[in-house]
């Protein structure tokens, strides 16, 4: 019993052991990230245009279900 015990008590250390690197290495890929978006150049980065957009004619074509029905 006392080595279900023991190997128990390891596993669960090993585990946590895992989840802390992981969550290390997520942690570093994001700021990696977010380095790389801060040395973007201005003209790189998307500007968003005010001005609505172009209206469209509307159209006078009937829906599918209409040609269902007939």
């Amino acid at each position: 019993m006392e080595a279900l015990m023991i190997l128990a008590i390891l596993f669960s250390l090993v585990s946590i052991g895992l989840l802390i690197a992981i969550i290390v290495i997520v942690n570093k890929g994001s700021s990696v990230a977010m380095k790389n978006i801060d040395s973007m150049d201005s003209e790189e980065s998307f500007h968003y245009d005010p001005s609505p957009p172009p209206v469209l004619p509307p159209q006078q074509q009937q829906p599918e279900y209409y040609s269902l029905i007939r």
